[in-house]
């Protein structure tokens, strides 16, 4: 094991989804809202996968990530309902949003999130779970225009950190 002096620590990066929350929009719950909406949850996905890249950098809103890949048909649900059903995915996963902030409190550390999140997704997470009073600030796919696993973003979050 390579040793290493934790006091030369200055900055934390943390992800949001699937660490302190669920993820904001896996398959899970595109799967999740084809049963519930009663959808093709093939095709729907097949379109999610061409635009989502571009809808989590920022590049297209959540009403244009929609209109692409449900919306550009008929539907027997609302955009209303169905934002609605994607934003009540999010969960506190069990006590790690407890357990991180306390943690934050014993340190001096600045903590960043670093996450690939659409604006809206992003928004509703920080506001709804109150990220404010974790994290210092957001390193987010969709402030950057870039996502990970591209090496930019860690080197961008680096350098302005």
């Amino acid at each position: 094991m390579i040793d290493f002096d934790v006091s030369k620590i200055k900055v934390v990066f943390m992800d949001i989804g699937g660490v302190l929350l669920t993820n904001g929009w896996d398959h899970e719950s595109r799967e999740k809202a084809s049963k519930v909406f009663g959808f093709d949850y093939t095709e729907m996905n097949i379109l999610h996968n061409f635009i989502y890249n571009v809808f989590e950098i920022g590049s297209i809103s959540l009403e244009e990530y929609l209109d692409t890949v449900l919306f550009h048909q008929p539907r027997d649900f609302s955009k209303v309902d169905f934002k609605q059903f994607m934003l009540a995915e999010s969960l506190e996963l069990p006590e790690m949003l407890e357990w991180s902030k306390s943690w934050k409190e014993q340190t001096n550390l600045a903590l960043f999130a670093l996450s690939n999140e659409s604006e809206e997704l992003n928004d509703y997470r920080i506001k709804t779970f109150k990220l404010h009073d974790l994290f210092d600030g957001f390193f987010s796919s969709c402030y950057l225009k870039m996502r990970k696993p591209d090496p930019r973003i860690y080197k961008r979050a680096m350098e302005i950190a």
